[in-house]
């Protein structure tokens, strides 16, 4: 963090990473709304700047305590959008048939959160793109996996007539047997 000691310059500071943190962590609007009064002068100048109390000590103060709040959550909340992001991505894989190591991936996600030798956006990012490259191999797959799941239905379908087939002869030959031992009852 870059210390900065003029109020315009720091709470400027502070909007900006409050706007990174927001946006890393998919923060609601309803969350972001409450310091609405801290990056709306993200940009503006001092001049600009006509609110009264807009540059005052404890709104610098306020906008610190909650990128700090922010900080810390960044890791919980890290790994559990990362998870999220592998949840779909194993199911993306597993409607393709593509086997994956799910445990293996969960694992190496932790231990690059808590190393903290990636950086979070890199990380989705990079989530973001397999899941992209996942989706197209899917898509490409599309077809086949179509004709496959026709072809299951059909030997479902060959499976079950087969079944109705043998049951049916089955009944025949047992109706057959019941006659006869009919007729010899009766003779």
């Amino acid at each position: 963090m870059n210390i900065c000691f003029f109020p315009r310059c720091q709470l400027q500071e502070l909007a900006t990473q409050l706007i990174d943190l927001w946006n890393l962590m998919d923060t609601p609007d309803e969350e972001r709304d409450l310091f609405n009064h801290v990056t709306c002068n993200i940009s503006a100048s001092v001049d600009e700047v006509t609110t009264p109390g807009a540059l005052a000590r404890d709104l610098i103060k306020q906008a610190e305590v909650e990128v700090d709040r922010l900080d810390q959550l960044k890791a919980s909340r890290m790994k559990e959008i990362a998870f999220k992001k592998q949840s779909e991505l194993e199911e993306i894989y597993a409607r393709a048939h593509v086997e994956t190591n799910p445990e293996s991936a969960r694992e190496r996600i932790m231990s690059l959160i808590d190393s903290g030798n990636v950086e979070p956006t890199e990380l989705l990012a990079d989530m973001d793109s397999q899941i992209a490259k996942a989706k197209e191999e899917a898509f490409s797959r599309k077809d086949i996996l179509d004709r496959v799941e026709k072809w299951m239905s059909a030997s479902e379908i060959l499976e079950l007539d087969e079944n109705l087939n043998k049951a049916f002869h089955e009944f025949k030959k047992n109706l057959r047997r019941h006659m006869q031992l009919c007729l010899q009852v009766l003779d």
